[in-house]
């Protein structure tokens, strides 16, 4: 479990898939949501203590092309969102949970962990959500926001350097992205 400074609660986010997130979302205080564009069928909080955020932007990692890319502002927006829930337990998902909702939480540790500290917040996510393999273009934009000035970017890639696995995926992702519809 993850223990953050400045909030003495263990486990403070979690990642999950749509489905996992269908099941197990009253145990949070706030839902982050991340759809398809378009997607018809997502999961909706209908509770007095659980609130939820949405946005809707695809799984790319290209801003032209098949899809709608994460903008910085939905990223800014979404990092805002769990700096507004710092004493909360919060929900992030998408559709598989491990590309964008685990490129956002992963921006998330790294803001409540702190500059330098980006070593740290990667392996927090790899605790919490072994299968991820993040969004690129996520992640760009919260090291930017973040102002880590690539130091988020670089610990991923050093992860990505020793797991073949994450790393076989990510080469399918960038793969499949380049294929003409």
């Amino acid at each position: 479990m993850l223990i953050v400074p400045g909030n003495a609660k263990e486990g403070f986010i979690a990642v999950k898939s749509l489905a996992d997130a269908r099941r197990d979302w009253t145990g949070f205080d706030h839902v982050i949501t991340i759809e398809d564009t378009n997607y018809e069928d997502g999961l909706r909080v209908r509770s007095g203590k659980t609130t939820q955020t949405v946005v809707q932007f695809d799984d790319t990692d290209l801003t032209q092309g098949r899809g709608k890319a994460a903008t910085r502002e939905e990223v800014r927006y979404l990092l805002m969102k769990g700096r507004e829930h710092t004493t909360s337990k919060l929900l992030v998902h998408c559709h598989q949970g491990q590309s964008r909702s685990a490129a956002v939480a992963l921006g998330i540790i790294a803001d409540r962990l702190g500059t330098g500290r980006e070593a740290e917040a990667v392996a927090a996510l790899l605790a919490i959500r072994p299968t991820a393999v993040c969004n690129t273009l996520v992640l760009r934009h919260a090291d930017g926001l973040l102002g880590r000035e690539g130091a988020l970017i670089t610990e991923w890639e050093a992860h990505l350097a020793k797991d073949d696995k994450a790393a076989g995926v990510m080469l399918l992702r960038e793969l499949a992205s380049r294929t003409p519809e």
